[in-house]
Parts: C-alpha cells; structure tokens; sequence
C-alpha cells in the first residue's frame, strides 16, 4: 500500500543550494523594489505639511471625545464581572 514519491527532477545537493540561492536572491530584489516604491510614495505624502495645533496638544493635556468615549466603551466591555472576595 506504500507507494514512493518521486520526484520530477533529482538534483544534487549543490544545484539545489544553488537554485535556492538564485530565488532568495530574486524574492530579496522584488522585495527591495517594493519597499522602494512604498517608502518613496509616503516620503512624498509627508514633505511640507505644517499642522496648526492647540498647546494643551503639546502637553498631552489634550483629549478628544472620541478617544475617551472609546475608551470608556472598552473598560465597559473588557470590565470583570464584581466578585467578592473572602
């Protein structure tokens, strides 16, 4: 019932270090393009924005509704249930 598994092509050890060296080589390169792309595209998005800001920001006395409403939302969520204890 055991059948053996051939495979299509039988290489030796050192042609397979060789192909594996050759696609890892190729996966860093696309990969190196591909963060080139998105590293240039977001340096471009960034250059010359100036933002006008309250003080109170500067601080990090400044809260928005938004960030407490959310974070009342996940301490009523994420709350234990009361338990006494003895």
């Amino acid at each position: 019932m055991t059948q053996s598994v051939v495979p299509p092509k039988m290489r030796s050890s050192t042609d397979w270090k060789t192909e594996i060296t050759r696609y890892r080589q190729l996966l860093l390169d696309k990969r190196k393009e591909t963060d080139d792309l998105i590293s240039s595209a977001k340096h471009t998005d960034v250059c010359n924005v100036v933002k006008v800001v309250d003080k109170s920001y500067l601080q990090r006395a400044y809260h928005t509704d938004e960030s407490q409403a959310f974070t009342e939302q996940a301490i009523k969520k994420y709350t234990l249930n009361k338990e006494c204890a003895f």
